[in-house]
């Protein structure tokens, strides 16, 4: 007795190779005459496909997954912010990696900027390099609402640690138009002997003459 081709169900079906007339495109299963136990399948075309569809799952399942990972990893450190009361204690302390510690919290408390921005100012004085550098630094995430730092971060620009002076220059680029006041400060670092500092005054410069033509064209309506 001839071979037929089958689905699984015992009904004719056509093979997927549409070999001898038949149509392509429809899975085969070839079964031996009735009675026989040996059942041919195309695990050849079958079995790539479904191992595609299972890492398909198997990676969207590891995306999920490092998500929600990285979501607890993150309300961790929220947890673990310090007390506002203990940083200010941690700033006085005679240790400067104590210090910077603090003040690297602090310039993350950008939702309560009128407790954390006098301390970052008062940092920027730190007879230590880098603590000055981490509150010039940290000053630029609070922007505008940092205004209050201009003076202090206009004196950075004069400080002996050009990495300093280079970040002062941002950070006044950020202050909108409120850091216009610190122009012509900013021209003179503008001219200072090293490159960083040059190219970030001049970046300065532009953002806020941006933000100054930008007030110009768009005046805000007088309150009340």
């Amino acid at each position: 007795m001839n071979q037929r081709t089958t689905n699984l169900s015992g009904l004719p079906t056509p093979c997927v190779h549409g070999v001898g007339g038949e149509r392509p495109g429809v899975r085969a299963v070839t079964t031996a005459p009735r009675g026989s136990s040996r059942i041919s399948v195309c695990w050849a075309e079958i079995l790539p496909q479904r191992l595609h569809i299972v890492s398909r799952f198997f990676t969207v399942g590891l995306i999920v997954l490092i998500a929600i990972i990285g979501g607890c990893k993150k309300k961790k450190v929220d947890d673990e912010l310090i007390p506002l009361a203990t940083l200010e204690e941690q700033m006085h302390s005679p240790d400067p990696e104590i210090r910077g510690g603090a003040v690297r919290q602090l310039q993350w408390m950008t939702e309560n900027p009128s407790a954390a921005v006098p301390l970052l100012i008062k940092a920027t004085s730190d007879k230590d390099a880098a603590v000055r550098y981490e509150a010039v630094h940290g000053l630029g995430n609070f922007g505008a609402a940092a205004a209050e730092a201009i003076p202090n971060l206009t004196a950075a620009l004069k400080d002996g640690d050009a990495d300093i002076r280079a970040c002062a220059a941002h950070t006044l680029g950020t202050m909108g138009s409120k850091g216009a006041t610190a122009m012509n400060a900013l021209q003179a670092a503008s001219r200072d002997a090293n490159e960083t500092v040059r190219n970030e005054a001049n970046w300065a410069i532009k953002t806020l003459n941006q933000v100054l033509e930008y007030n110009r064209l768009h005046p805000q309506p007088p309150k009340g």
